[in-house]
């Protein structure tokens, strides 16, 4: 009819690119794979006409396939245009005033995972004006890179670089890697991304995202749901198989530092998921049912908690700064509030009160869920492939001991011992108190001129030059530290007593002789359940038929013993490898199937403990900045805040103790038979060594 016209509309820029992706890695071991899948380019402007028409697809809303508006960019509820400008403010630049495209994956069936989105910002007039990755790995932390300084090609692709400042894989380091991009933005024709990390040795590692364009409608939506089914579970699925091998193929570890906190780099939504909401009113329940001690508890949100009773002098206040904080508690128990707070998701004003609160309601607090059941078991298997065995306890010693003399000398006292001191009056000093130690166990033996004394666990020789300097005993010490035993060395030398002080590298097991006194100073942890019988076995076998050995050892009540073995925690998943403490009445039915040993006296120095790592703690957060300049990063640190803190509260508490044993055989005449209270004989100035005594 004249006067009358057709306008047809005009096609979306929305997309759907079906391609692939192939990692490789190039060092320290060669890996690649490849795998089908899909994405989507989604114009900002037609968002609200995709949620219209596209069956399948919802913006904001549950769908067969999603977008939803809080898994990107954050941390306000605006939509995605203006967050996206709020970014790029942070970082100085503002928003092209053209087309504004991501190129992302889907939640599928509300389930979504993808590694990168790709946001392309356009000049008016089309052209690409700048492109902002946007990582997410998959601890749930999300970081972006811009890439504002675009290299045109002849070929239609860009080149960018970027300096690696976010932690996805632990197989590859932040430090000292960059980021180089070839990209070739979507079109009619397809998309291509090339990604190169690479350090001063050249490249690392290489992924490349491939695909064919087609059009965004119902159909091709549907048709790519069935061809990639539960697409964010098979990505997953993919990434930990491949992290797995890598493991496997002894790759290096990196551990996960916190997210990158500078404005307006981080990018974690500040609204809780659903599982972590219904983990923090699972929290809240447990915490309502506080008995002992007050605690505040202040949420991401601003939001204000009080638990407890108000006016008790026991009071802690714990600050979340990451709604991940309540799932990894409620699912990972002590690992999980460790791990928590090593990266920095929540904070406290005072650890050690926090701590003995937690101590103090423990049943209150304890709940388990399928998921705490599940890691439980993991962390027991981890456990039981790191006994005791021989040649393992050489690698888990390694892993504690070896980490850095540099760095225990920033905490330990002159004398460099790493176990509790005595202190007999409240103004000595830590080296005076730990000398009050090896002066008391020294008593227990009734050390002498000339005995031969074995120190099981010798570390680096603070006992062993006392014995020496002090009793002129001969003292052979064992450790399986090798950096533990160099330092013990060049201090026997030091301190004038190397005719007399003989450090070995050997497990006890394995130790031959006959000795007169054994002494063994918090080694006893490092055994292992398991191995208790031989530990207490080779004790018999070397000691004199009149010889004494000391133990000093952290142990557990007998009432918490068993749930212990059937838990390991956070300290020995993190710190000591390995690590077992032992129950009194574990050691004695271990020395009555075993030896002919026996427990003549028993004193326990918890309080004593409690001190030390106060003391301990103090100075390892006054020297924090030497600690970092050895190496050692931001997880690091905080691991070891909070293990210091734990162990100090713990033994504030008597949770665990830590006794002082003579242990002895039946008819040793060392003891003597008076029963009124027969003295200790002294040690006389004659019976001394020439060099003098050693206060």
């Amino acid at each position: 009819m004249a006067g009358l016209t057709s306008t047809a509309a005009p096609p979306r820029r929305s997309g759907l690119y079906v391609g692939s992706v192939r990692h490789r890695r190039r060092r320290p071991t060669r890996n690649e794979f490849r795998t089908r899948t899909y994405h989507v380019l989604l114009d900002l402007d037609e968002l609200a006409e995709l949620d219209r028409e596209v069956v399948g697809f919802g913006h904001n809303r549950p769908a067969l396939a999603s977008l939803h508006d809080e898994d990107h960019l954050g941390p306000t509820r605006r939509d995605l245009r203006h967050e996206l400008a709020a970014w790029l403010a942070a970082h100085g630049r503002r928003l092209p005033e053209g087309r504004v495209q991501v190129l992302t994956g889907l939640r599928v069936l509300g389930l979504g995972f993808d590694p990168v989105s790709w946001w392309f910002c356009h000049h008016a007039d089309g052209r690409l004006a700048l492109v902002v990755a946007e990582v997410h790995n998959t601890f749930g932390d999300r970081y972006a890179y811009l890439l504002d300084e675009l290299e045109e090609r002849g070929d239609g692709t860009v080149r960018a670089r970027a300096d690696k400042a976010f932690h996805v894989s632990p197989f590859l380091a932040i430090e000292g890697h960059v980021y180089d991009f070839v990209l070739r933005p979507p079109d009619e024709r397809g998309m291509l991304v090339h990604m190169e990390v690479s350090d001063g040795d050249g490249v690392v590692f290489d992924a490349t995202q491939s695909g064919r364009r087609d059009a965004l409608t119902s159909r091709t939506l549907l048709r790519a749901l069935v061809a990639h089914p539960h697409l964010p579970v098979r990505t997953l699925a993919l990434i930990h198989a491949q992290a797995l091998r890598l493991w496997w193929r002894r790759v290096p570890f990196h551990r996960r530092p916190g997210p990158p906190r500078e404005p307006g780099a981080t990018m974690t939504a500040p609204a809780p998921t659903a599982a972590q909401d219904r983990a923090r009113h699972a929290i809240a329940q447990m915490l309502a049912q506080l008995e002992v001690g007050a605690l505040e508890v202040t949420l991401p949100d601003g939001r204000r908690r009080c638990f407890g009773h108000p006016g008790s002098e026991l009071r802690a206040r714990i600050r979340v700064h990451d709604w991940r904080f309540f799932t990894r508690l409620l699912h990972g128990a002590s690992v999980g509030v460790g791990e928590s707070y090593m990266h920095r998701e929540w904070d406290s004003d005072d650890l050690v009160s926090l701590f003995r609160i937690v101590i103090a309601n423990r049943a209150a607090l304890r709940r388990i869920t399928p998921a705490a059941l599940l890691n439980i078991a993991a962390d027991k298997l981890a456990h039981a492939a790191r006994a005791n065995r021989q040649g393992q306890t050489k690698r888990n010693v390694a892993a504690h001991y070896d980490l850095s003399n540099e760095l225990y000398a920033l905490f330990l006292d002159e004398t460099m011992t790493y176990s509790a001191a005595i202190f007999e009056r409240p103004q000595a000093t830590l080296e005076e108190a730990q000398r009050a130690k090896y002066a008391r166990l020294a008593e227990r033996l009734r050390l002498h001129r000339g005995a031969h004394v074995l120190e099981i666990g010798c570390g680096w020789g603070g006992f062993a030059v006392y014995a020496a300097r002090t009793h002129g005993c001969r003292v052979t010490g064992i450790t399986l530290s090798r950096e533990q035993a160099e330092l013990a060395r060049q201090r026997v030398a030091a301190a004038g007593v190397d005719d007399l002080v003989d450090i070995q590298i050997v497990d006890y097991r394995e130790v031959t002789g006959t000795y007169d006194r054994i002494v063994s100073i918090e080694m006893l942890e490092a055994v292992g359940h398991r191995y208790l019988g031989d530990y207490f076995a080779a004790i018999d076998r070397l000691l004199a038929p009149d010889g004494l050995a000391a133990i000093q050892v952290i142990t557990i009540p007998e009432q918490r013993y068993e749930h212990y073995r059937r838990r390991p925690d956070f300290i020995q998943h993190y710190i000591f490898p390995g690590g077992h403490l032992p129950s009194l009445h574990a050691m004695t039915g271990a020395m009555g199937r075993h030896s002919e040993l026996f427990v003549e006296e028993a004193v326990n120095i918890a309080p004593h403990y409690a001190e030390t790592l106060r003391r301990w703690r103090e100075r390892f957060l006054a020297n924090i900045d030497d600690v970092r300049a050895l190496g050692f990063d931001e997880p690091f640190v905080r691991m070891w805040e909070f293990y210091l803190a734990y162990c100090e509260a713990a033994f504030l508490a008597r949770y665990v103790n830590d006794l002082q044993l003579l242990l002895t055989r039946p008819m040793n005449g060392t003891l003597g038979t008076r029963p009124y209270g027969r003295a200790l004989v002294p040690v006389r100035e004659a019976d001394l060594p020439r060099r003098g005594v050693v206060a």
